[in-house]
């Protein structure tokens, strides 16, 4: 007994394609923004969402956020041993300075 298979194809209409290609630069930007981590006040959970940071350096991160009160700027982020010019260049456009 032989068992025959037909593969069906289904078209997505067009209102089911990708929202993406739709959503205006604008609103990109601000939610790029909401995204953003706060290294002032980001956990170590939250710091190792950022690439190249692990258990130790956000612990590091976390350490001299307490040492100097906060950061004023991403730059502060050099301080860190085991950040240099090309990590902080990773992580750069993921993180902000806030209160």
């Amino acid at each position: 007994m032989a068992i025959t298979m037909e593969k069906s194809v289904v078209e997505k209409p067009e209102a089911m394609t990708s929202k993406a290609a739709r959503v205006p630069e604008s609103d990109k930007i601000r939610f790029d923004e909401i995204n953003l981590i706060d290294i002032n006040q980001a956990s170590a959970k939250e710091l190792q969402a950022l690439p190249g940071i692990g258990p130790v350096l956000a612990q590091r991160i976390i350490e001299e956020r307490n040492r100097i009160g906060k950061f004023s700027s991403i730059e502060d982020l050099l301080r860190v041993k085991g950040i240099g010019k090309k990590k902080l260049a990773m992580i750069r456009e993921r993180v902000k300075i806030g209160d």
